[in-house]
């Protein structure tokens, strides 16, 4: 009887170190996809957030426009994650038209790295979507003051990257629209079809 109990506290005594490689390995496995994950769902939250952030900045530049009665451009000047609101002198967005000196930058918005705002004529934005308001040097982005109307230009839009593959977001102003709105794409596609305004559909 001892015999038999002695030979059963030996079988028990533990795992082997092939059953405790095993288990770590499918842990690693299973972390490792959460990880990705997590990562795509942070990416697509702060593209998101930006993309918001930058339509209400687009509509306070229009307010403050119409308030100091001073046209106004969008630009990205040195550092691709801060957009300004720069005076213009009224003929159009060109950079020898930019007022210098004190007061000439009216606000700004910045977005934290690896977000840039990405001019829409490069790869990064699609360019059937619209007037860039940072790249276009012409009277087409010039927010400038109207009687009555808002002094956000007809059309236009900015757009957001995150890193060189995405996701992607932009702050777009449609003809006939009223208001600037968000959107964002979660990998670069053809034409618009994969952007999805933010808080709605397309």
């Amino acid at each position: 009887m001892q015999f038999v109990k002695h030979i059963a506290r030996e079988t028990k005594a533990g795992y082997s170190l092939v059953e405790v490689l095993v288990v770590v390995t499918i842990m690693g496995i299973l972390s490792s996809m959460g990880v990705a994950g997590l990562q795509a769902a942070v990416a697509n939250s702060r593209v998101k957030d930006a993309a918001i952030n930058t339509a209400a900045f687009i509509e306070r530049v229009g307010n403050e426009s119409r308030e100091l009665t001073s046209p106004i451009c969008l630009d990205v000047l040195n550092n691709p994650r801060i957009l300004y609101a720069v005076r213009s002198n009224g003929a159009d967005c060109a950079p020898s038209n930019r007022v210098v000196g004190e007061g000439s930058i009216v606000d700004s918005l910045e977005i934290d790295s690896p977000l840039e705002f990405a001019k829409n004529t490069s790869s990064s934005c699609n360019s059937s979507i619209g007037v860039d308001f940072i790249s276009t040097k012409s009277e087409s982005a010039l927010f400038k003051p109207r009687l009555g109307l808002s002094a956000v230009p007809p059309q236009g839009v900015v757009c957001i990257k995150y890193g060189d593959n995405g996701p992607f977001g932009l702050a777009k102003k449609e003809l006939n629209s009223n208001s600037v709105k968000a959107y964002w794409m979660v990998e670069k596609s053809s034409g618009d079809a994969g952007w999805q305004e933010i808080g709605g559909t397309k």
